[in-house]
């Protein structure tokens, strides 16, 4: 039976025990973003098995269709999909590892901060965010429109 989830610990608790994040979007959000969902799974490391509809955004952020997460177009080649993935321990985990390597220093706070403040035109607030131990620069793919 379905319930809530009661805190964000328990969330992160579900991505982390999942083999496989499904992410399939309203088709009104088709192209026009990313939900919560896509980087909550890549932060604790579970492969992303995404509707096509994300694959453009994911790829605007440097993910790479096939090593980083998979998509799919039809109910036939999800299946197919699932079960790829299910059954191959490895590639579930090379995948999952190489979006959260890519992930995970574009979105260290500091960095995130410091890419606002660019954008913002607040270079002097940005450099002193730049020089904290973290030593990360945010690809240039990162923007904010």
């Amino acid at each position: 039976q379905y319930r809530g989830i009661n805190h964000s610990d328990e969330l992160a608790a579900y991505y982390n025990r999942a083999k496989i994040t499904l992410n399939v979007s309203h088709y009104q959000n088709a192209d026009r973003g990313l939900p919560w969902r896509v980087y909550e799974a890549i932060a604790c490391k579970s492969v992303l098995l995404t509707h096509i509809s994300s694959q453009k955004p994911l790829e605007y952020l440097g993910f790479v269709n096939g090593q980083d997460f998979v998509s799919f177009a039809t109910p036939a080649e999800l299946q197919y999909q699932c079960s790829r993935l299910l059954k191959d321990e490895t590639l579930r985990w090379q995948m999952a590892d190489n979006a959260y390597a890519k992930a995970f220093p574009a979105w260290h706070l500091a960095n995130r901060l410091a890419d606002i403040l660019d954008q913002a035109e607040h270079p002097m607030l940005a450099n002193s965010l730049k020089t904290l131990p973290t030593g990360i620069k945010p690809p240039a793919y990162i923007s904010i429109d």
